[in-house]
C-alpha cells in the first residue's frame, strides 16, 4: 500500500513522533 509509505514519509520530514505517524495512518 503505497498510501502508508507517504503517509509515513510525511510525518518523518516533519520530524513528529512515530506514534504520530501511526494516527496519519489510521485516519488514511
Amino acid at each position: 500500500m503505497p498510501k502508508i509509505t507517504v503517509s509515513n514519509s510525511a510525518p518523518v520530514v516533519k520530524g513528529a513522533n512515530i506514534p504520530d505517524a501511526s494516527a496519519a495512518i489510521a485516519i488514511m
